[in-house]
Protein backbone atom coordinates (compact mmCIF):
# COMPACT_ATOMS: atom_id res chain seq x y z
CA UNK A 1 0.00 0.00 0.00
CA UNK A 2 1.37 3.41 -0.98
CA UNK A 3 1.78 5.93 1.89
CA UNK A 4 -0.53 8.91 2.07
CA UNK A 5 1.27 11.63 0.16
CA UNK A 6 -0.98 14.64 0.69
CA UNK A 7 -0.28 16.83 3.72
CA UNK A 8 -3.04 17.74 6.15
CA UNK A 9 -3.80 21.00 7.87
CA UNK A 10 -3.53 20.40 11.69
CA UNK A 11 -5.79 23.39 12.30
CA UNK A 12 -8.45 22.07 9.92
CA UNK A 13 -8.08 18.40 10.94
CA UNK A 14 -6.85 18.28 14.57
CA UNK A 15 -8.56 14.96 15.23
CA UNK A 16 -6.15 13.18 12.89
CA UNK A 17 -3.39 13.43 15.49
CA UNK A 18 -5.53 13.42 18.63
CA UNK A 19 -7.53 10.27 17.82
CA UNK A 20 -4.70 8.58 15.93
CA UNK A 21 -3.19 7.19 19.15
CA UNK A 22 -4.91 4.74 21.45
CA UNK A 23 -3.41 6.37 24.55
CA UNK A 24 -5.09 9.67 23.57
CA UNK A 25 -8.44 7.96 23.06
CA UNK A 26 -8.21 6.09 26.38
CA UNK A 27 -7.52 9.29 28.31
CA UNK A 28 -10.22 11.29 26.55
CA UNK A 29 -12.73 8.49 27.17
CA UNK A 30 -11.79 8.43 30.86
CA UNK A 31 -11.91 12.20 31.37
CA UNK A 32 -15.19 12.54 29.47
CA UNK A 33 -16.91 10.62 32.27
CA UNK A 34 -15.36 12.52 35.20
CA UNK A 35 -16.85 15.33 37.26
CA UNK A 36 -13.63 16.28 39.08
CA UNK A 37 -10.10 16.60 37.63
CA UNK A 38 -7.79 13.60 37.96
CA UNK A 39 -4.07 13.36 38.72
CA UNK A 40 -1.56 11.73 36.40
CA UNK A 41 -1.14 8.56 38.49
CA UNK A 42 -4.91 8.03 38.66
CA UNK A 43 -5.31 8.64 34.94
CA UNK A 44 -2.49 6.20 34.16
CA UNK A 45 -3.99 3.50 36.37
CA UNK A 46 -7.56 3.85 35.15
CA UNK A 47 -6.55 4.14 31.48
CA UNK A 48 -4.15 1.19 31.65
CA UNK A 49 -1.07 3.26 30.77
CA UNK A 50 2.34 3.85 32.27
CA UNK A 51 2.89 7.16 34.08
CA UNK A 52 5.36 8.18 31.38
CA UNK A 53 2.91 7.29 28.60
CA UNK A 54 0.06 9.12 30.30
CA UNK A 55 2.19 12.23 30.85
CA UNK A 56 3.27 12.31 27.22
CA UNK A 57 -0.28 11.85 25.95
CA UNK A 58 -1.67 14.50 28.31
CA UNK A 59 0.92 17.01 27.10
CA UNK A 60 -0.26 16.51 23.52
CA UNK A 61 -3.95 16.73 24.47
CA UNK A 62 -3.30 19.90 26.46
CA UNK A 63 -1.40 21.51 23.59
CA UNK A 64 -4.21 20.61 21.17
CA UNK A 65 -6.75 22.24 23.48
CA UNK A 66 -8.79 19.16 24.41
CA UNK A 67 -7.57 18.87 28.00
CA UNK A 68 -7.21 21.54 30.68
CA UNK A 69 -4.48 21.38 33.34
CA UNK A 70 -5.17 22.52 36.92
CA UNK A 71 -3.13 22.58 40.11
CA UNK A 72 0.57 23.20 40.66
CA UNK A 73 3.54 21.44 39.09
CA UNK A 74 3.65 18.84 41.88
CA UNK A 75 -0.07 18.15 41.93
CA UNK A 76 -1.09 18.54 38.31
CA UNK A 77 -4.61 17.44 37.50
CA UNK A 78 -6.47 17.25 34.21
CA UNK A 79 -10.03 17.54 32.92
CA UNK A 80 -11.78 17.90 29.58
CA UNK A 81 -12.08 21.48 28.32
CA UNK A 82 -15.78 22.15 28.64
CA UNK A 83 -15.59 25.31 26.54
CA UNK A 84 -14.13 23.65 23.45
CA UNK A 85 -16.73 22.58 20.88
CA UNK A 86 -14.75 19.61 19.61
CA UNK A 87 -14.16 18.45 23.20
CA UNK A 88 -17.89 18.65 23.90
CA UNK A 89 -18.57 16.67 20.73
CA UNK A 90 -16.11 13.98 21.89
CA UNK A 91 -17.88 13.78 25.24
CA UNK A 92 -21.14 13.11 23.40
CA UNK A 93 -19.40 10.50 21.22
CA UNK A 94 -18.06 8.61 24.25
CA UNK A 95 -21.48 8.83 25.90
CA UNK A 96 -23.00 7.19 22.83
CA UNK A 97 -20.27 4.51 22.97
CA UNK A 98 -21.03 3.76 26.63
CA UNK A 99 -24.76 3.74 25.97
CA UNK A 100 -24.40 1.20 23.13
CA UNK A 101 -22.32 -1.13 25.28
CA UNK A 102 -24.68 -0.85 28.25
CA UNK A 103 -27.64 -1.51 25.97
CA UNK A 104 -25.91 -4.59 24.56
CA UNK A 105 -25.25 -5.93 28.08
CA UNK A 106 -28.83 -5.15 29.07
CA UNK A 107 -30.29 -7.07 26.15
CA UNK A 108 -28.05 -10.09 26.71
CA UNK A 109 -29.00 -10.06 30.41
CA UNK A 110 -32.68 -9.87 29.50
CA UNK A 111 -32.29 -12.81 27.10
CA UNK A 112 -30.74 -14.90 29.90
CA UNK A 113 -32.86 -13.80 32.86
CA UNK A 114 -36.25 -14.28 31.17
CA UNK A 115 -35.64 -17.89 30.16
CA UNK A 116 -37.94 -20.50 31.67
CA UNK A 117 -34.93 -22.66 32.55
CA UNK A 118 -32.07 -20.31 33.38
CA UNK A 119 -28.36 -20.96 33.88
CA UNK A 120 -26.83 -20.57 37.31
CA UNK A 121 -24.32 -18.04 35.98
CA UNK A 122 -23.66 -16.19 32.74
CA UNK A 123 -20.68 -14.04 31.86
CA UNK A 124 -18.86 -12.24 29.07
CA UNK A 125 -15.24 -13.15 28.47
CA UNK A 126 -12.53 -10.54 27.76
CA UNK A 127 -12.63 -9.40 24.14
CA UNK A 128 -9.47 -9.78 22.09
CA UNK A 129 -8.26 -6.46 20.65
CA UNK A 130 -8.65 -7.83 17.11
CA UNK A 131 -12.18 -9.13 17.66
CA UNK A 132 -14.17 -5.93 18.12
CA UNK A 133 -17.25 -7.36 16.39
CA UNK A 134 -17.33 -10.61 18.35
CA UNK A 135 -18.59 -11.24 21.89
CA UNK A 136 -17.76 -14.38 23.87
CA UNK A 137 -20.56 -15.35 26.27
CA UNK A 138 -20.38 -18.32 28.61
CA UNK A 139 -22.82 -19.83 31.08
CA UNK A 140 -22.89 -22.54 33.72
CA UNK A 141 -25.80 -24.89 34.34
CA UNK A 142 -26.57 -28.37 35.56
CA UNK A 143 -25.13 -31.02 33.28
CA UNK A 144 -28.62 -32.13 32.16
CA UNK A 145 -29.63 -28.56 31.24
CA UNK A 146 -26.54 -27.32 29.39
CA UNK A 147 -27.59 -28.49 25.91
CA UNK A 148 -31.20 -27.23 26.10
CA UNK A 149 -30.22 -23.88 27.63
CA UNK A 150 -27.57 -23.37 24.94
CA UNK A 151 -30.08 -24.11 22.18
CA UNK A 152 -32.76 -21.81 23.62
CA UNK A 153 -30.34 -19.01 24.45
CA UNK A 154 -28.76 -19.24 21.00
CA UNK A 155 -32.16 -18.46 19.45
CA UNK A 156 -32.67 -15.56 21.84
CA UNK A 157 -29.32 -14.04 20.90
CA UNK A 158 -29.91 -13.97 17.14
CA UNK A 159 -31.96 -10.71 17.20
CA UNK A 160 -29.30 -9.05 19.37
CA UNK A 161 -26.59 -9.99 16.87
CA UNK A 162 -28.62 -8.42 14.06
CA UNK A 163 -29.43 -5.27 16.02
CA UNK A 164 -25.80 -4.61 16.99
CA UNK A 165 -24.17 -6.07 13.85
CA UNK A 166 -21.88 -8.42 15.75
CA UNK A 167 -21.35 -12.12 16.44
CA UNK A 168 -22.07 -13.63 19.85
CA UNK A 169 -20.18 -16.88 20.45
CA UNK A 170 -21.94 -18.93 23.11
CA UNK A 171 -20.48 -21.74 25.22
CA UNK A 172 -22.18 -23.71 27.99
CA UNK A 173 -20.46 -25.50 30.86
CA UNK A 174 -21.36 -27.78 33.72
CA UNK A 175 -19.70 -27.35 37.11
CA UNK A 176 -17.20 -30.07 36.23
CA UNK A 177 -16.38 -28.33 32.93
CA UNK A 178 -15.30 -25.17 34.72
CA UNK A 179 -12.29 -27.00 36.08
CA UNK A 180 -10.95 -26.92 32.50
CA UNK A 181 -11.87 -23.29 31.75
CA UNK A 182 -10.21 -20.06 32.82
CA UNK A 183 -12.81 -17.67 34.24
CA UNK A 184 -10.41 -14.96 35.37
CA UNK A 185 -11.31 -11.42 34.32
CA UNK A 186 -14.75 -12.38 33.00
CA UNK A 187 -17.59 -9.86 33.35
CA UNK A 188 -20.49 -11.37 35.25
CA UNK A 189 -23.83 -10.86 33.50
CA UNK A 190 -26.18 -13.01 35.57
CA UNK A 191 -26.18 -15.17 38.69
CA UNK A 192 -23.38 -15.92 41.12
CA UNK A 193 -19.67 -15.46 40.55
CA UNK A 194 -18.21 -18.34 38.56
CA UNK A 195 -15.02 -18.08 40.63
CA UNK A 196 -16.86 -18.90 43.85
CA UNK A 197 -18.68 -22.09 42.91
CA UNK A 198 -18.72 -24.78 45.60
CA UNK A 199 -18.26 -27.61 43.10
CA UNK A 200 -16.39 -30.87 43.52
CA UNK A 201 -13.12 -29.41 42.26
CA UNK A 202 -12.93 -27.04 45.23
CA UNK A 203 -12.94 -23.31 45.78
CA UNK A 204 -9.88 -21.38 44.62
CA UNK A 205 -7.48 -24.30 44.96
CA UNK A 206 -3.97 -23.49 46.10
CA UNK A 207 -1.15 -23.69 43.58
CA UNK A 208 0.07 -26.91 45.17
CA UNK A 209 -3.32 -28.55 44.80
CA UNK A 210 -3.59 -27.29 41.22
CA UNK A 211 -0.20 -28.83 40.43
CA UNK A 212 -1.23 -32.15 41.95
CA UNK A 213 -4.46 -32.12 40.00
CA UNK A 214 -2.60 -31.36 36.75
CA UNK A 215 -0.34 -34.38 37.33
CA UNK A 216 -3.33 -36.66 38.00
CA UNK A 217 -5.07 -35.36 34.88
CA UNK A 218 -1.90 -35.81 32.80
CA UNK A 219 -1.61 -39.52 33.61
CA UNK A 220 -5.24 -40.18 32.74
CA UNK A 221 -5.00 -37.97 29.65
CA UNK A 222 -2.06 -40.02 28.40
CA UNK A 223 -4.24 -43.14 28.66
CA UNK A 224 -7.01 -41.43 26.68
CA UNK A 225 -4.59 -40.34 23.95
CA UNK A 226 -3.00 -43.79 23.82
CA UNK A 227 -6.42 -45.36 23.25
CA UNK A 228 -7.67 -42.62 20.88
CA UNK A 229 -4.80 -41.02 18.87
CA UNK A 230 -7.34 -38.83 16.99
CA UNK A 231 -7.27 -36.58 20.08
CA UNK A 232 -3.81 -35.45 18.96
CA UNK A 233 -5.18 -34.14 15.66
CA UNK A 234 -8.19 -32.52 17.36
CA UNK A 235 -5.95 -30.79 19.92
CA UNK A 236 -3.58 -29.57 17.20
CA UNK A 237 -6.43 -28.14 15.10
CA UNK A 238 -7.91 -26.44 18.17
CA UNK A 239 -4.53 -24.89 19.04
CA UNK A 240 -3.99 -23.69 15.46
CA UNK A 241 -7.44 -22.06 15.45
CA UNK A 242 -6.66 -20.46 18.81
CA UNK A 243 -3.54 -18.85 17.38
CA UNK A 244 -5.46 -17.60 14.34
CA UNK A 245 -8.17 -16.09 16.55
CA UNK A 246 -5.77 -14.67 19.11
CA UNK A 247 -4.98 -16.45 22.38
CA UNK A 248 -3.93 -13.49 24.51
CA UNK A 249 -1.20 -14.15 27.08
CA UNK A 250 -1.28 -17.90 26.38
CA UNK A 251 -0.29 -17.50 22.70
CA UNK A 252 3.37 -18.43 23.23
CA UNK A 253 2.42 -21.65 25.05
CA UNK A 254 -0.16 -22.47 22.40
CA UNK A 255 2.48 -22.10 19.69
CA UNK A 256 4.67 -24.54 21.62
CA UNK A 257 1.78 -26.99 21.75
CA UNK A 258 1.29 -26.74 17.97
CA UNK A 259 4.97 -27.53 17.45
CA UNK A 260 4.77 -30.50 19.82
CA UNK A 261 1.58 -31.92 18.31
CA UNK A 262 2.89 -31.41 14.76
CA UNK A 263 6.46 -32.59 15.21
CA UNK A 264 6.43 -35.22 17.96
CA UNK A 265 5.60 -38.87 17.42
CA UNK A 266 2.76 -40.44 19.38
CA UNK A 267 5.29 -42.00 21.75
CA UNK A 268 7.00 -38.65 22.34
CA UNK A 269 3.67 -36.93 23.00
CA UNK A 270 2.64 -39.58 25.54
CA UNK A 271 5.98 -39.23 27.30
CA UNK A 272 5.72 -35.45 27.27
CA UNK A 273 2.22 -35.51 28.81
CA UNK A 274 3.46 -37.27 31.96
CA UNK A 275 6.95 -35.78 32.07
CA UNK A 276 8.07 -33.95 35.22
CA UNK A 277 10.22 -31.52 33.24
CA UNK A 278 9.67 -27.79 33.91
CA UNK A 279 8.52 -27.31 30.31
CA UNK A 280 5.94 -30.08 30.51
CA UNK A 281 4.75 -28.82 33.88
CA UNK A 282 4.35 -25.27 32.50
CA UNK A 283 2.49 -26.33 29.37
CA UNK A 284 0.01 -28.48 31.31
CA UNK A 285 -1.64 -25.23 32.39
CA UNK A 286 -2.67 -24.48 28.78
CA UNK A 287 -3.15 -27.99 27.41
CA UNK A 288 -5.27 -27.94 24.23
CA UNK A 289 -6.39 -31.51 24.96
CA UNK A 290 -8.64 -30.21 27.75
CA UNK A 291 -10.60 -28.17 25.18
CA UNK A 292 -11.42 -31.12 22.91
CA UNK A 293 -12.35 -33.82 25.43
CA UNK A 294 -15.99 -34.85 25.60
CA UNK A 295 -17.95 -34.90 28.84
CA UNK A 296 -17.24 -38.56 29.60
CA UNK A 297 -13.52 -38.05 29.07
CA UNK A 298 -13.49 -34.98 31.33
CA UNK A 299 -15.24 -36.96 34.03
CA UNK A 300 -12.54 -39.63 33.74
CA UNK A 301 -9.92 -36.97 34.45
CA UNK A 302 -11.84 -35.73 37.46
CA UNK A 303 -12.26 -39.25 38.82
CA UNK A 304 -8.52 -39.78 38.45
CA UNK A 305 -7.92 -36.62 40.44
CA UNK A 306 -10.34 -37.76 43.14
CA UNK A 307 -8.59 -41.12 43.43
CA UNK A 308 -5.23 -39.36 43.64
CA UNK A 309 -6.53 -37.05 46.38
CA UNK A 310 -7.83 -39.96 48.45
CA UNK A 311 -4.58 -41.90 48.09
CA UNK A 312 -2.36 -38.99 49.13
Amino acid sequence: MRPISSAYNPLKHPLNHVLGRESHVRILRLLSDQIEPLGISTIAQKAGLTSQGATKALDVLRQKGFVHETGGSRQRQYEMRSGDRLARALVQLFEAERHDFEELMSQILNAVSTMTTRPESAWMEPVDNRSGRQVEVGFMAGIKDVASIKSNLRRRLFPIESAFDLTINLEGYSRADLAFVSTENVQLLFGRSVNEQDDEVGIKATQLVMDQRARAWAKELAKLVRDDPSLITEARVWAENKITGGAGTASHDIVEWVNILSGYSKRQILEFLVSESPRSHRLRQSSPFLAVLNQEQKERLNRAWERSSHDS
